[in-house]
């Protein structure tokens, strides 16, 4: 699906205990949701903006044709359900 290799999850319960800097070491890319121009040149933007919301903004919606329905159900799962009550009691 391309020829990019990401790592480095952050592990936020862990960083209390880094006392090592790794600003050299690293780089932060943020990977937003495509914009309405992106969607607009690409000939993927609907016509009514309540589809267009309720379909979504993420990229691998659109290139790797996943039904809105289920990347928004497994975003929720990973993020929601699993993340935030850990953060909680962090």
């Amino acid at each position: 699906m391309g020829g990019f290799i990401l790592s480095g999850s952050q592990n936020i319960y862990r960083m209390a205990q880094i006392t090592q800097s790794l600003a050299i070491r690293l780089a932060i890319f943020k990977l937003l949701p495509l914009d309405i121009q992106e969607l607009k040149e690409a000939n993927l933007l609907a016509d009514d903006p309540i589809d267009q919301l309720i379909h979504g903004f993420y990229p691998a919606i659109y290139d790797r044709k996943i039904p809105s329905s289920v990347f928004y159900s497994n975003y929720l799962q990973t993020y929601v359900n699993r993340d935030v009550p850990a953060l909680l009691s962090f």
